[in-house]
């Protein structure tokens, strides 16, 4: 392993192209926000997006301001002149691997973990929730590398069934073994992990968020080298806390597209917040899989944090 990330592959699907990296010029103030999926992602966005912009008026088209640059749709040269012309600090999402994400060492990087299991529910919500406009973006626009995605209701799925396939077959990335239909999550989370060492790589797990809000909130504001206007703090986490997140989704700017590719808008893409609905859903069996899978493929330390955040595995208080 090298010192630092080095980009080794590009990833195609119905949802990436890495290759919009290859030539995107990432400033040295950047803040990327990396996950597999369904780990906290837009719930980041929001946190960063509040700190950045403390007392200054948020944008409206932070979908555009923020976007996930590797998402094929739109294609680099209509995203570009909008990030290049943003004057404050940019904050960017990726769900690529480390090994496929052209890496800056000075640019911040926050990480985002959850257990796999309450992922995969998470993700079941997204899939079966997607509208014919979803599927046409992901499926009819051009440039579209493999397979496309199968149509949840055609595919029969049930959040029991799907898992079967999620857990033990890839989607057609070179060297994934489950993800499908979609991509590994447990690949992602290793690439990651791997260079957790790094003082611009920062790790925050969805239980973190649940558990301690404040403190969380505090401590990413202090890895990006933030100020927090201590007057303004109650108020600030009161508006990142998921119950006001999900109460506003029909109005956040940070709803893809508004909330128009999913049946029942925004709500349905902010969903539950809440860890443990796998319980009384996936079989004895399944369960013992994952075990496999997650002892395949993560070490322990690695695999410790993923199901607990902090309180599992104290990787930030310890650093």
């Amino acid at each position: 392993m090298s010192d630092h990330p080095i980009k080794t592959r590009e990833l195609h699907n119905h949802h990436f192209d890495s290759t919009k990296w290859n030539n995107f010029p990432v400033r040295d103030d950047d803040i990327i926000i990396a996950t597999a999926y369904k780990s906290g992602t837009t719930w980041m966005q929001n946190i960063v997006m509040g700190l950045v912009y403390q007392q200054k008026q948020i944008p409206e088209n932070c979908a555009e301001l923020f976007p996930w640059l590797d998402l094929r749709v739109p294609p680099i040269h209509v995203q570009l002149p909008v990030l290049e012309a943003i004057t404050e600090r940019r904050q960017i999402k990726t769900h690529l691997r480390l090994d496929a994400l052209v890496f800056n060492e000075k640019a911040k990087y926050i990480y985002i973990g959850r257990d796999g299991r309450d992922c995969y529910m998470s993700l079941c919500n997204h899939y079966r929730s997607g509208n014919d406009l979803w599927y046409q973006l992901l499926n009819e626009t051009p440039g579209l590398v493999g397979e496309k995605l199968p149509r949840w209701s055609e595919a029969g799925w049930t959040e029991e069934s799907l898992f079967d396939e999620w857990i033990s077959r890839g989607q057609g990335i070179e060297g994934e073994t489950d993800g499908y239909p979609f991509w590994s999550l447990f690949d992602n989370v290793r690439s990651w992990w791997e260079y957790r060492h790094l003082p611009n790589i920062f790790f925050v797990h969805f239980q973190d968020l649940l558990d301690d809000l404040p403190g969380t909130v505090r401590d990413i504001a202090a890895f990006l080298d933030i100020p927090i206007h201590e007057d303004g703090f109650d108020d600030m986490i009161e508006s990142f806390r998921f119950s006001t997140m999900k109460k506003n989704a029909d109005t956040s700017a940070l709803i893809p597209v508004g909330g128009a590719i999913f049946e029942g808008g925004g709500k349905t893409f902010i969903n539950k917040g809440t860890n443990g609905r796998w319980k009384g859903v996936l079989t004895p069996e399944q369960l013992r899989k994952y075990d496999e899978v997650v002892a395949a493929k993560l070490d322990p330390d690695c695999a410790a944090w993923l199901a607990g955040g902090e309180a599992a595995f104290p990787l930030r208080r310890n650093a």
